[in-house]
C-alpha cells in the first residue's frame, strides 16, 4: 500500500498533481503542492497504522516453533484484504463526490482510492476504539468485543497492555485529521480552496487577492 501511494506520486495521480490543468494561477497550485505532501505523507502514516491494527492478531497466537509459511500466508491475506476494502471504500467515496460535484478536480487511479478509504476508516477506528474513553480498561472492553474476550485476553498477554493498540489508533486516527485538515483547512487560510470545490473550468479564491 505503502509502495503503491509512492508510485502514485511519481506518476502524478493525485487531485492536487492534477491542479496545472485548470484555469488556475501560481498561488493555488503552490498551496495545494505544500499542503498535497503533507496529506499524502499523512495517509501513508494512516494506511501504515491500519496494516499493523491488521496484523496485530497473529502476535496472540504466536508459534514456538518459529514463524511458518502458513503464518505468513495468514498475515499477507489479511493485509491484501485490508488494501482491497480500503480501496473500494475510496472508490465509493470518489463515485459520491463525483456525484455531488461532477465538475470538481479528481484523484485518479487506485492508489489515490486507497488513500481515501484509509483516511476515513481511520477516523471510524479511533471512534469505534475510544468510544468509552482512552484509558486502558476503556480500551481494553472495546478490544474485547470485536474480537472476542479470550483472543482479547491472549493478545494483551503477549503485548503486555494496550499501549500499542491504543497508540496505532491515535496515530491514524491524527493522519487522518492531518490529511484531512491539509485538504479542507489550509487552502482557505492560505487564500484558496478546497479541491473539491475547485471546478476544472472556472477557477475562484476563497477570497479577493
Amino acid at each position: 500500500g505503502l509502495i503503491a501511494t509512492a508510485v502514485a506520486l511519481l506518476l502524478r495521480r493525485f487531485d492536487w498533481q492534477c491542479i496545472e490543468v485548470a484555469d488556475t494561477c501560481a498561488h493555488c497550485g503552490q498551496v495545494h503542492e505544500s499542503a498535497g505532501w503533507v496529506a499524502s505523507a499523512a495517509d501513508m502514516l494512516a494506511i501504515a497504522s491500519l496494516i499493523y491494527l491488521v496484523a496485530l492478531p497473529l502476535a496472540a497466537f504466536p508459534d514456538e516453533a518459529g514463524t511458518d509459511w502458513r503464518e505468513l500466508a495468514l498475515g499477507t491475506g489479511m493485509v491484501v484484504v485490508l488494501l482491497l476494502v480500503l480501496m473500494l471504500f475510496g472508490m465509493l467515496l470518489r463515485y459520491a463526490t463525483l456525484l455531488m460535484r461532477p465538475t470538481s478536480l479528481q484523484s485518479a487511479g487506485w492508489a489515490a482510492a486507497l488513500c481515501a478509504g484509509a483516511r476515513v476508516t481511520s477516523l471510524l477506528v479511533a471512534a469505534l476504539l475510544f468510544q468509552q474513553g482512552i484509558d486502558a480498561s476503556a480500551v481494553g472492553r472495546v478490544v474485547g468485543q470485536v474480537l472476542t474476550p479470550p483472543v482479547a485476553e491472549q493478545l494483551f498477554a503477549t503485548l503486555g497492555n494496550t499501549t500499542p493498540i491504543t497508540l496505532a489508533v491515535a496515530v491514524g486516527g491524527g493522519a487522518a485529521l492531518v490529511s484531512l485538515a491539509c485538504r479542507w483547512l489550509v487552502p482557505p487560510m492560505l487564500g484558496s480552496r478546497p479541491l473539491v470545490l475547485f471546478s476544472s473550468t472556472t477557477h475562484v479564491h476563497a477570497q479577493p487577492s
